[in-house]
């Protein structure tokens, strides 16, 4: 398995009426050209006119570019380390970038770094953590996690080494003006897979699974809005395959998470302060999934090129194929597919619009889409709710 497993962010939207928008998501700009490279990495957007992507070039390391009204900046090299980055993008265009490696060339231990991009510059590399927990089978981009609120409070949440044998799941959150605070621990339970889903109003869900076939529950810690984290706690009991969660969280409170399990993928919905049992998503195989929450509770899981939608109180519906490979949404309710054309599905339809350029990186914010396409890296924009 390539060590690039990425993960991405959703940035939350305000609603939208359907109507009036129904024909602009359907035109994508024309290429625009912003750097060379070899591969995009990760890529978001605030929709507000700044965006990020990160990408690599010949040999290791790992190069940024910001993206300020169709203007890019000049590439950074943000590490010389083979790594995995993610990045997001605030509301009010401050980016956060994060990358992990392994520092023996093994396992663990995994050093993760931070750096925020503000004032038209890049600040200090940080150092999360040097103690990064990851075993033989992890992915280095799935051992940590990012989210932001619409406060432009980011939160980073990762395995850690603790000592004496122990291993725990640690946060810690800031900003790019008061930098980052004091880690916690949030338990003392190290499984290989991290995944993080924060809404505007800054509540949060931590998910942890394991990161290949043993016997491993999926586990989530949730947080409220005013920044108390609870007690974790087994969203699906410990079962062999169960491994590499993938987390979404709405503005209503509504989250949704799936996984990948030995035979099938499977989820489980949070939804009213009640959680479901976990069930298979329907027509899957032993695939891994994304899914994402727009501010109304429906939902939408990608996995098998195939994509499954889910209303409010309900659960998800017969799959149809789009060659889909990861799923975004606005908060308004527009959702994205990637995929050989990129799917389009606006709020309050039904119907998928497959016209878009093919694209393996898809970001969204509010009132535009933001996807990289060839030649690497290029980028095409569209005007979404």
């Amino acid at each position: 398995m390539r060590i690039a497993t990425k993960l991405r962010l959703s940035v939350l939207l305000v609603a939208a009426c359907f109507r009036s928008s129904s024909s602009i998501a359907q035109t994508w700009s024309a290429p625009e050209f912003v750097t060379s490279g070899t591969e995009a990495v990760a890529l978001a957007t605030n929709g507000k006119g700044t965006s990020a992507v990160l990408f690599w070039e010949t040999g290791p390391g790992l190069m940024a570019t910001v993206g300020i009204n169709g203007n890019w900046t000049a590439p950074v090299l943000l590490t010389t380390a083979t790594s995995v980055g993610r990045v997001i993008v605030a509301p009010n265009g401050d980016v956060l970038a994060v990358w992990s490696f392994e520092t023996t060339n093994s396992s663990s231990p995994v050093e993760t770094q931070a750096a925020f991009y503000s004032g038209g510059k890049w600040g200090k590399t940080i150092t999360i953590t040097g103690s990064g927990s990851a075993t033989a089978s992890s992915s280095i981009g799935n051992v940590a996690a990012i989210g932001i609120d619409a406060a432009n409070e980011a939160t980073i949440v990762w395995e850690q080494l603790l000592g004496s044998g122990s291993c725990g799941l640690e946060e810690v959150t800031g900003n790019s003006v008061s930098g980052f605070g004091t880690p916690q621990q949030l338990n003392s339970t190290c499984l290989g897979s991290v995944g993080l889903a924060v809404n505007s109003s800054g509540e949060a869900l931590a998910v942890q699974g394991g990161a290949t076939l043993e016997v491993a529950p999926i586990v989530g810690t949730l947080r409220t809005a005013s920044g108390a984290w609870g007690a974790s706690f087994d969203i699906a009991t410990p079962y062999y395959g169960r491994q590499r969660p993938y987390v979404a969280l709405g503005d209503n409170g509504t989250a949704a998470v799936t996984w990948r399990a030995r035979t099938f993928s499977e989820y489980a919905i949070y939804e009213n302060g009640v959680w479901t049992a976990p069930a298979h998503l329907p027509s899957s195989s032993a695939a891994d999934s994304t899914v994402a929450v727009d501010g109304s509770g429906n939902a939408v899981a990608a996995y098998s090129g195939k994509v499954s939608s889910r209303v409010p109180g309900g659960a998800f519906q017969t799959p149809i194929m789009l060659g889909s490979g990861f799923v975004t949404c606005s908060q308004a309710g527009t959702f994205m597919v990637s995929g050989n054309s990129v799917a389009t599905r606006l709020p309050g339809s039904t119907t998928w619009n497959q016209n878009g350029p093919p694209a393996g990186e898809v970001a969204i914010g509010p009132g535009q889409a933001l996807v990289v396409v060839n030649p690497v890296v290029s980028v095409e924009t569209a005007s979404v709710p």
